[in-house]
Formats: C-alpha cells, sequence, structure tokens
C-alpha cells in the first residue's frame, strides 16, 4: 500500500455519473479516490498515481477494460496492482475472469451493493471492516 494513509483507489469507468458514484462511495468510506475517464485515461493514471488498487470496467468504447489489463500486466511497476472488474451480471463468469487475468483480478457483478463493493475492496488490501452504515441502494 502507499505511504498515504487512506489507501489509493483508481476507477477506471467511461460512464461519468458512474464515475462520480464510486467517488463519493469510496471517499465516504476513507479511501482516497482517483479518477478515469476511460481505459486511456486509466493506464496513463495508472503509471502516474501508483494507485493500491483498481475498479476496472469492462465495456469502454476507447480502450476496453481486457486491453487496460493486459497494459496492467506488461508494465513492471502496475502488474502487481490488484484489480476488481466491474461487469454487467451475467457477462463474464469467474472461470471466464480466471482464464484471462489468473490472480491479478476480482470480479464484481453490477448491480452491487455499496457495501459489498467497500468491503470487497477493504478484503483485496487486507484491512479490517468499515464502520460506516450504508443504505441498501445498488449501483
Amino acid at each position: 500500500m502507499s505511504e498515504n494513509p487512506r489507501p489509493r483507489v483508481l476507477c477506471i469507468e467511461d460512464e461519468g455519473d458512474i464515475l462520480e458514484l464510486l467517488k463519493i462511495i469510496l471517499e465516504r468510506d476513507g479511501f482516497e479516490c482517483i479518477t478515469a475517464l476511460g481505459g486511456v485515461d486509466g493506464v496513463q493514471k495508472a503509471a502516474s498515481e501508483h494507485p493500491d488498487l483498481i475498479l476496472l470496467d469492462l465495456m469502454m468504447p476507447d480502450m476496453n477494460g481486457w486491453e487496460v489489463l493486459k497494459h496492467l500486466q506488461e508494465d513492471e511497476a502496475l502488474k502487481y496492482i490488484p484489480v476488481i472488474i466491474l461487469t454487467v451480471k451475467d457477462r463474464y463468469s469467474e472461470p471466464d475472469i480466471d482464464k484471462k487475468v489468473g490472480d491479478m483480478a476480482a470480479l464484481m457483478t453490477k448491480p452491487f451493493e455499496f457495501s459489498k463493493l467497500t468491503q470487497r475492496v477493504r478484503d483485496i488490501l487486507g484491512m479490517e471492516s468499515s464502520e460506516v452504515d450504508w443504505p441498501v441502494p445498488i449501483l
């Protein structure tokens, strides 16, 4: 994890509204959130910001999530950053993800509850559970 007391999460998403909502959710739960609008911006920010974890949408027009993962895996400085792939329910299964990325990524299907997202981030980063009392809304 970075020297910053708040873990840094890079969110790579092509929909600005979802990106802003992810930022609000993560910051409310104590994370520093870096946003990237699309895959190209995401690869650049991963290289310049070196986040502790990446949330990655798969379906993006400029560079899809699989291409982003390929760039991350090929970069010695970035290939160890854990990635949570966010995708539409039933589009991909865990075995599909395992075949493409091995141990680098985890899968979360949309829609998901805020609390499950932040807990998954905390679990991967080896952090304790959150004290935030989340409402039921899902993304």
